[in-house]
């Protein structure tokens, strides 16, 4: 019955929201050529979430197929709750673990950079700025791992990572005399040098023979390295010592920071707490993430998958918030975050926060396309807004499709509150054709309003002055040009309070060919009034629309004098041919083509 009504509360938050996505359209921008990212198809109660961006890594290994194919790889993506994409940058490929951490006051962006496509060896973490550049490479320390986990900053210059690592081990194991394992490790380093401070294996703390997977026929080579821990998350509780979560181990363990020795262990063959209410505290299937809060809360996240255990159903995922009194080593359930979806995350670990509002938000990274791809949960447990993955109409890239079974998987999505300002200038592209340009700024989390600015043919006024004021929608803006725009013109993107954020670099006609180029020699007179921001008048109001509506332009020819009511006529018959000719272009190919069309240019 509980899972009956949980089913009914789930579709009762679809069935009545109030901002329903379903879905977004793809995007077609003409601003940014790269790999399309994942669609969202999301759904809102009307009790709001947080307001936080949502943060998308690529997920897993490509496929033999498409492992070559490097262009198509995606990188780390960061969307609005709506779907808008905010920033995404090609070229890093495949990664994981993609996170907001901060350091004292300031906000970075971390995330692991595999270096190749095929398989989980080799890579690192990479550390961005609120500007998007790579301000630190974080390397383990010794060979390569065979697959990351998690990285954690702190506030005293070191950087805290979680991986694994193929071992050889000279004892016997699970009916091997020797073999190998899968072993996980722990590396404290300093964030300036990498250079190692402490380092953890969990083969010197637990015993292979505990572990609840299913050996088969693993460990006998390095390429069948028994898996027998499965590190899936870490964090730091309030005395300063390791929290970590085991999927094989299915249980949750705390470290001392010193030494390494196990302090306690929730759930497994090694559990020290006694369970004093609802007996599902402990008995947990697949852990597959781990935040700590306070001094005595356990936020975990139960993948509900049975790993290699023949003869053993998992369960739906769930998320929970666990009481833990270490004196007493007694466990109480405080609430549990369940998905009516049959979601188990067994192909890539899931991700869970307690958010600043106060709300749970857990990424549950399953394989299904169709699936649940997080859900956001009041204080009390109940469901606010939820998301899928949109299944692609044709196949997508190497870091989003599982291309070996069909349907996608390994995407993780978190939640953080975020401020971008990229270092880069936006990207423009004119279309005289549509008498509009595109404007578009990849990261920018602030830009509310662009403002075209231009000199005046009509007065001969050199001075550059604004022109149109439109509001920022999405990632790529579309702006008409004014019929009078002189022979330069330059984009301001201003953030809620009219404060100017950017200015473009200046764009010059090349006269009768229709093309717009950013390459020109400036008149000195140009020059000086184009860039004395000084100078600059206070930009207008929102208000100053840059169409005019069929209806307004009835309006329009029912005051007019008989001497301006043609010319109005013209003009509306001319604005809606030019509506309709965009809407018949829309169709066409998103990504700008490497050959300039004829009458348009390409700046960025």
């Amino acid at each position: 019955m509980r899972q009956v009504a949980k089913i009914l509360q789930f579709a009762v938050l679809v069935a009545g929201t109030t901002d329903s996505l379903s879905p977004h359209p793809s995007p077609h921008f003409k601003t940014f050529c790269g790999p399309t990212p994942p669609q969202l198809e999301t759904w809102h109660s009307k009790q709001p979430c947080d307001d936080g961006l949502l943060f998308v890594a690529s997920g897993v290994a490509a496929s033999a197929a498409t492992a070559n194919k490097k262009a198509d790889v995606e990188g780390p993506a960061i969307f609005r709750t709506n779907g808008d994409l905010v920033w995404t940058q090609s070229g890093w490929g495949r990664t994981s673990d993609l996170k907001v951490q901060m350091v004292g006051d300031r906000s970075y962006i971390t995330f692991w950079h595999y270096e190749s496509s095929r398989d989980d060896r080799g890579g690192s973490y990479v550390v961005l700025n609120q500007s998007y550049g790579v301000i630190r490479e974080l390397r383990p320390v010794g060979e390569a791992p065979s697959r990351p986990v998690e990285l954690k900053l702190t506030d005293n210059g070191t950087a805290i990572m979680m991986m694994h690592r193929i071992t050889q081990v000279d004892k016997p194991f699970r009916g091997l005399q020797s073999g190998w394992i899968n072993d996980a490790i722990i590396q404290e380093v300093d964030m300036a040098s990498n250079e190692l401070i402490f380092e953890w294996r969990a083969s010197q703390h637990f015993d292979v023979e505990t572990s609840q997977a299913d050996i088969k026929n693993q460990g006998r080579t390095a390429e069948t390295a028994f898996d027998f821990f499965h590190a899936t998350g870490i964090d730091i509780d309030h005395n300063g010592n390791y929290v970590i979560s085991s999927q094989n181990m299915c249980n949750a363990a705390a470290l001392h920071r010193t030494d390494g020795h196990m302090l306690w262990v929730l759930g497994g063959a090694l559990n020290s707490f006694e369970d004093i209410a609802t007996g599902q505290t402990v008995a947990m299937i697949s852990s597959q993430g781990i935040q700590w809060h306070g001094d005595s809360t356990l936020l975990l996240l139960d993948g509900g998958y049975v790993p290699h255990v023949e003869g053993q159903a998992g369960r739906r995922s769930n998320a929970r918030m666990i009481h833990l009194n270490t004196t007493t080593n007694t466990a109480v359930l405080l609430r549990t975050y369940s998905t009516p979806a049959a979601v188990a995350s067994r192909h890539s670990k899931g991700g869970l926060q307690r958010l600043r509002s106060g709300h749970v938000f857990v990424g549950w990274g399953d394989g299904d396309p169709s699936a649940v791809a997080y859900t956001e949960y009041s204080r009390s447990g109940r469901p606010l807004c939820t998301a899928r993955f949109r299944k692609p109409s044709a196949p997508l890239f190497a870091g989003y499709t599982k291309t070996s079974s069909g349907g996608s998987r390994g995407r993780v999505i978190s939640k953080y509150a975020w401020t971008g300002t990229p270092a880069a200038q936006p990207a423009m592209v004119v279309r005289p054709q549509e008498s509009a340009l595109y404007v578009s700024w990849n990261g920018d989390t602030q830009t509310t309003a662009w403002v075209l600015r231009s000199n005046n043919t009509e007065r001969g006024d050199g001075s550059l002055g604004a022109r149109r004021v439109v509001e920022k929608t999405g990632f790529e803006t579309r702006i008409l040009i004014p019929r009078d725009v002189g022979e330069v013109m330059e984009i301001i993107g201003v953030d809620g309070d009219g404060k100017e954020l950017v200015r473009s670099e200046l764009i010059w006609s090349e006269g009768a060919s229709g093309t717009w180029s950013t390459q020109r020699v400036v008149p000195e007179e140009h020059l000086a009034a184009a860039q004395d921001k000084d100078a600059s008048p206070p930009w207008p109001l929102p208000w100053h629309k840059h169409t005019l509506s069929r209806r307004r332009c009835q309006l329009m020819l029912a005051l007019s004098g008989v001497g301006l009511m043609m010319s109005t006529f013209l003009w509306c018959r001319w604005t809606a041919k030019q509506r309709r000719k965009k809407s018949m272009q829309d169709g066409g190919s998103w990504c700008q083509q490497q050959t300039v069309l004829s009458g348009e240019k390409s700046m960025a």
